[in-house]
């Protein structure tokens, strides 16, 4: 599909502005797409090619084109046909018209297979939990330079863009593009994929799990505690248990509170070492006069 994407991204592109430059990112594959593109790149003075030294996965993929790229604006796609690079033309005039920092093209009816449709139901649920965005995440977006330039130097091997993006940007709209069946060859995510995207998204851009992890300690090491001093009372006021089991019971539950307890403190210490080495932002400056 490359051959023809391109010449259709050109067609499309030419009529908005007359600089331009396509970077196409080959995310190690096992055909022999790179040399397409090295075939691509010598017939083209405005075409880049990069070769990733094995599969890093398609977030870390566009992140090595971001960190290329010098347009006012970024569009990044993929290269399957399904995103018409005709509809290119409506991210541009909603970007300009809107002047937000990021618009997605959203489709009304998706054309993917079934499970990877209830996949990506999953990864915009988790997605809709942490950043409360209003619309659809997808790979046809179109953002400003001044947004790529506070992502692209983001430094860490668990790269999802859509949550960077969010990170320094409120101001993000949708709008509606045409999604088309793939030509040639199938999807490389798998609902497993999807499901391990989901949970990347968790655990990168959210402190949840060491959050449950607290209150569950905390939750737990109280009721240990109750429940001690109850077979206590039980013990020396009623005398309804047997010889002994007092003495075992009140240990384990107090050693269960204390354990729990402790993961409770751990959690949170764990949660701000998390923030500090993910360098999620404390702020993010969209204009100064």
């Amino acid at each position: 599909m490359l051959e023809e994407i391109c010449s259709r991204i050109k067609v499309s592109i030419s009529e908005l502005c007359d600089t331009y430059e396509i970077i196409l990112i080959d995310d190690y594959s096992s055909d022999n797409s790179w040399d397409l593109i090295c075939q691509i790149v010598k017939r083209s003075s405005n075409i880049k090619g990069i070769k990733l030294s094995r599969n890093f996965g398609q977030h870390n993929a566009i992140m090595a084109g971001l960190k290329e790229a010098t347009g006012d604006y970024i569009i990044t796609m993929d290269d399957d046909g399904q995103n018409p690079p005709e509809e290119i033309h409506k991210l541009v005039n909603a970007i300009k018209l809107s002047d937000s920092d990021l618009v997605y093209g959203v489709y009304n009816t998706k054309a993917h297979e079934l499970y990877r449709n209830y996949g990506s139901k999953i990864v915009q649920w988790v997605f809709r939990r942490i950043f409360k965005n209003k619309g659809d995440i997808g790979a046809f977006r179109i953002f400003k330079a001044s947004l790529n330039d506070k992502i692209k130097h983001q430094n860490t091997g668990y790269i999802f863009l859509d949550g960077l993006l969010h990170w320094h940007t409120a101001n993000v709209d949708y709008t509606y593009v045409e999604h088309h069946k793939r030509k040639i060859g199938s999807s490389g995510y798998n609902l497993l994929k999807l499901i391990s995207l989901a949970a990347n998204l968790i655990f990168n851009f959210t402190t949840f799990p060491l959050r449950f992890l607290t209150f569950t300690g905390v939750l737990t090491s109280i009721i240990s505690f109750i429940l001690g001093l109850i077979y206590i009372y039980r013990r020396y006021f009623i005398d309804d248990v047997p010889i002994g089991f007092t003495a075992q019971i009140v240990s384990i539950f107090f050693l269960a509170s204390a354990i729990m307890l402790g993961f409770a403190v751990v959690g949170v210490y764990l949660s701000r070492i998390y923030s500090i080495q993910n360098k999620a932002p404390g702020y993010s400056v969209e204009k100064k006069a």
